[in-house]
């Protein structure tokens, strides 16, 4: 009875530090905590204290979020938090991966990449690996082979050698103070530009708004011009500064992904049309040229404005 009083103190000590350990390493309250080790044992209908993987991937989404880009690559992190490799985790494991995944310093970060990767667990890491994973994160974007290319050449090594975890760091560190430096600059460089360009095309769409200005067929090019160049920045830098702390919307809808292609693309298409014909419109009413006069009048203009967008919004 004192050896069954004794185990169970141990468990109870063991699951207290198990909810330090998640505490300390997430966003998680203790009563959060609680809650999800309950729904763990729900889970293990067995008895057995272990889940399998598509017990894992539901409790996981939960803990992580589904938004969460490790979720787009299930079966690695399988493979990585089942460290005794068995098929199934158990709730110890479980505490140690999420430790392990929530650490923010780049060496930790690149070693659970790697880790990722190494779906063969023979401590390297291929050109066909990198492909796979690739093709389940970016969700068929991007070509996943032109992706583990990419990242082949930038090692200077064949597609049939190996990286082990040495030259994985290594040369994967390099990319990530690039890529560091690559986000300061738009986070500060761009948020100056879109700060600006959002001020300036609101003022400009004010300005050509008035009344006097809208009975001027080059005013009214330009404010097609301004309302364009402010679609254009909105949809085209606002997901870009989502992407800074967020797995970017188009990697996993394809939806979002083709509009914002779409719109991103048209808007300043159309934008450089507006500001080419209201030079014509200086040019025409300047003309000696009675007919070609004709064309810088407002009616002109109105019409016109319509006809391109839904030209330029097709073609």
């Amino acid at each position: 009875m004192g050896d069954d009083a004794s185990k169970k103190q141990k468990s109870a000590a063991l699951r207290d530090a198990e909810i330090a350990v998640l505490k300390a390493n997430s966003n998680l309250s203790e009563k959060e905590i609680q809650e999800l080790y309950d729904e763990f044992k729900e889970l293990d209908a067995s008895g057995t204290g272990r889940m399998n993987k598509e017990q894992f991937m539901k409790f996981y989404t939960q803990i992580a979020g589904s938004d969460n880009e490790l979720v787009l690559v299930a079966d690695n992190v399988f493979a990585v938090f089942d460290t005794n490799p068995d098929g199934t985790i158990d709730f110890s494991e479980f505490v140690l991966a999420e430790a392990i995944g929530n650490k923010k310093d780049p060496d930790s970060a690149l070693e659970l990449s790697f880790a990722l990767l190494d779906t063969s667990g023979d401590a390297l890491v291929s050109y066909d690996e990198i492909a796979d994973f690739m093709e389940k994160e970016e969700a068929a974007a991007i070509d996943p082979k032109e992706i583990a290319t990419g990242i082949y050449a930038m090692f200077g090594v064949d597609k049939a050698q190996k990286l082990n975890k040495q030259q994985f760091i290594a040369g994967m560190s390099l990319v990530v103070t690039l890529t560091n430096i690559y986000y300061e600059i738009i986070r500060y460089g761009m948020t100056f530009i879109f700060t600006c360009g959002v001020i300036g095309s609101i003022l400009n769409i004010i300005l050509f708004s008035r009344r006097k200005l809208r009975q001027i067929s080059c005013c009214t090019y330009f404010l097609a011009a301004s309302f364009n160049s402010l679609i254009s920045l909105l949809f085209g830098l606002i997901p870009t500064f989502y992407l800074l702390n967020n797995v970017y919307p188009g990697s996993y809808s394809l939806i979002f992904c083709k509009v914002q292609g779409y719109i991103t693309h048209t808007s300043p298409q159309m934008m450089r049309v507006y500001l080419v014909l209201a030079c014509f419109d200086r040019y025409a009413l300047s003309s000696s040229n009675a007919n070609i006069r004709k064309f810088s009048r407002v009616i002109v203009a109105r019409r016109s404005i319509p006809i391109i967008q839904l030209y330029e919004s097709t073609v």
